[in-house]
């Protein structure tokens, strides 16, 4: 069923599929709710049911269960596949007439404007491309010339973003996500389109796409849908939970570190010297990363070992969600 929905994801229109893709959702969730709590959740107030929602598809680094909505995730699959499919129509267009696939594929258009864009699919990825700029704060690719003044650019905060609970460190500053020019993309190369990571700084010598994981997790936190999930003050238990289970990043320091060899890899801060020109050796910190919820990423039913027994499996979703768990209301 997932590759089913990635196909059409990466080949149909974002209107076109919406409306399956959220049933397909809302199923999906029902499904996990169910095994998770044996059909209790039918009872849930309409809070906590959107907090669940929330939850289930928020990733493992911020305490959900990782099913990523195929609703979100369309979006970037349709635009990253669109966008390549232009930019391998632009690499085969040598002097032979057998490569010029553009014309073949895609008769009377105009690559290098897509105003004048008039085939569907076309027009689908210009309207996507407007989309991700206009409802998801992603940035279009602009030259040094054309460049935002530096005080009319504001950097963007996703405020889905918190600090974990054991962290002292304030929530990172997220880039938006730049998005090529549409009309460059016929004269990219393969490289410039799967390049590591799209830099947030307008005016890049090379405008590379975004990589279709990278849009994804920029579009999920945005969601409008996990929007107020989190302030009711019923779900204040689950929200609790929700913190706790957040990946959570502690400094690392041994009881007695001049006496390890800690204290060779991570010398003390030194002193200010008293000349201003005499370099210092820059401290250097080292810290665990614990995820309390990544072991789900390993389940699965056809490996006995991560097999869970359906009491301690609803016993450990209930408590996750801020619920009641099913066994013990018989003693309540």
């Amino acid at each position: 069923m997932a590759f089913r929905m990635s196909f059409l994801g990466r080949n149909t229109p974002t209107p076109l599929l919406s409306e399956i893709s959220a049933q397909v959702d809302g199923t999906i969730v029902e499904a996990v709710c169910r095994h998770g709590i044996g059909g209790g959740h039918v009872e849930w107030s309409s809070h906590l049911r959107k907090f669940a929602n929330m939850k289930i598809q928020v990733p493992h680094f911020r305490g959900g269960l990782g099913i990523t909505p195929n609703e979100g995730s369309a979006i970037s699959a349709f635009y990253s596949a669109t966008c390549a499919l232009i930019v391998w129509l632009g690499c085969h267009g040598g002097a032979r007439p057998a490569l010029q696939f553009a014309g073949v594929w895609a008769p009377r258009q105009d690559f290098t404007s897509p105003d004048s864009w008039h085939a569907p699919l076309l027009q689908a990825l210009s309207n996507s491309h407007a989309l991700l700029v206009q409802d998801y704060g992603c940035v279009e690719w602009t030259s040094a010339s054309d460049r935002v003044p530096a005080p009319l650019a504001a950097p963007l905060v996703v405020s889905s973003v918190r600090p974990s609970v054991g962290s002292c460190n304030p929530p990172p500053m997220l880039s938006p996500v730049t998005l090529p020019q549409l009309c460059m993309l016929f004269h990219s190369t393969p490289a410039d389109h799967q390049g590591a990571e799209t830099s947030a700084e307008p005016g890049d010598r090379i405008a590379k796409s975004p990589l279709q994981r990278t849009l994804t997790a920029h579009i999920m936190g945005r969601w409008t849908k996990h929007a107020g999930a989190l302030a009711p003050i019923s779900v204040k238990r689950s929200v609790e939970m929700l913190e706790l289970q957040r990946t959570q990043r502690f400094p690392v320091c041994p009881a007695k570190p001049a006496s390890s060899v800690f204290a060779e890899l991570f010398p003390a801060p030194q002193p200010e010297p008293s000349q201003p020109h005499v370099s210092t050796k820059k401290a250097k910190e080292m810290h665990i990363n614990w995820n309390p919820v990544a072991f789900l990423s390993d389940l699965s039913a056809h490996k006995i070992l991560t097999r869970f027994p359906p009491d301690v499996w609803q016993a450990f979703f209930c408590r996750s969600f801020g619920a009641p768990i099913p066994k013990m209301l018989a003693h309540a």
